[in-house]
């Protein structure tokens, strides 16, 4: 992606996670600040993206997409729910028991620093400059900018491995942090990905949970591997990272993350959709990672 580019798999997960929530029972799992911060996003997104606001509260419109993405690529839709109901849980939990501030890194459109920050929690967003920028006029525009809430920009390139966390006055290394890293780690290079990790390690004085999702295509059918990779780059994205859980795991042993704790699709679904009835399918090889420094 672009330095100034909008992230396009970062808007369809909002966009996504907005259609489904306009139900129960997805919608009950979400606290309304949630479902309204996500409802006011996809009505700000750019043309032609904001016409999903009106079209998903359209019930058939809803069921039609839900069959569509089912028939494509069984589990995506309800990946997008795990991914957030099991995130927002995990930060909860750390912040209660003492964690003091947050890094969210390549945000994207997502909700987290702007809900802990509304709370009291010195949050920290960090994305590419054009997503940061369009952040950043969507904060403003309702009012939801804090003296907690600090939106950065910072492009990760072949060239640019480095995150300069120090050149960041507010994020103190000597406080607890939660680290969350939705999707981020997947768009680049494994030897990005190495560096990054490192940094975090060094920075956070042995300080740190980091919270990170990652998709192991090894376990998906050819089938769905290329349906899944075909339809990242049909928006102008790539996946690049191309690890298995194994590697994934060795890769934050070896820098210095220990107590890696993986959540895979099986167990997200047997905790909250069997429970509430829902027949549908998690996507294989997603995986939910906490790991501390």
């Amino acid at each position: 992606m672009q330095p100034n580019q909008i992230s396009q798999t970062a808007a369809f997960i909002a966009i996504k996670f907005y259609g489904l929530t306009q139900t129960d029972p997805y919608r009950s799992w979400f606290d309304e600040k949630i479902i309204r911060f996500y409802d006011r996003l996809v009505q700000f997104l750019p043309k032609p993206l904001h016409l999903y606001h009106s079209v998903l509260k359209k019930k058939w419109i809803r069921r039609f997409f839900l069959f569509s993405e089912e028939l494509l690529l069984p589990g995506d839709l309800m990946h997008i729910i795990m991914r957030k109901y099991f995130i927002g849980q995990q930060v909860d939990q750390l912040l209660d028991s003492g964690y003091e501030q947050l890094l969210v890194l390549g945000a994207g459109f997502d909700h987290l620093a702007m809900l802990h920050s509304q709370k009291g929690t010195c949050s920290f967003e960090i994305d590419a400059p054009g997503m940061a920028s369009l952040k950043e006029q969507f904060i403003k525009q309702h009012g939801m900018q804090n003296a907690n809430l600090h939106l950065l920009s910072h492009h990760v390139s072949e060239g640019n491995n480095k995150i300069n966390l120090e050149l960041i006055p507010p994020l103190d290394p000597n406080r607890k942090t939660v680290i969350v890293a939705e999707g981020f780690f997947d768009y680049l290079y494994p030897e990005q990905s190495k560096k990054i990790l490192e940094d975090l390690v060094t920075f956070f004085n042995n300080k740190a949970t980091l919270i990170s999702t990652i998709f192991a295509l090894d376990e998906l059918s050819v089938v769905r591997r290329s349906v899944f990779k075909a339809g990242v780059t049909m928006v102008g994205e790539k996946i690049r990272l191309g690890w298995s859980k194994e590697e994934y795991e060795s890769t934050l042993d070896s820098v210095g993350f220990g107590n890696t704790r993986m959540l895979n699709a099986s167990t997200m679904r047997q905790k909250l959709l069997v429970p509430a009835d829902i027949s549908m399918p998690v996507l294989d090889g997603f995986y939910l990672v906490s790991s501390k420094v």
